[in-house]
């Protein structure tokens, strides 16, 4: 088992850790990323009351599974 010496010597270690990580500078690394549009955006059919059409055409759009 430990000492009482040994846990005073831990917490003093704990303490002086937590001091020293408290000072440090952080440091952020950041990652771009290009993002890009296609050139043209495609039209929807031209169809009046058939949204059924338009719903299959926008989930095509953004590549949802039916």
């Amino acid at each position: 088992m430990s000492t009482p010496e040994q846990k005073k010597q831990w917490k003093k270690d704990a303490e002086l850790l937590k001091k020293d990580l408290a000072g440090r500078q952080k440091v952020i690394k950041k990652r771009e990323v290009e993002i890009k549009f296609p050139k043209q955006s495609p039209t929807p059919p031209k169809s009046t009351g058939q949204t059924k059409n338009l719903d299959h055409f926008y989930k095509n759009q953004i590549n949802f599974e039916q």
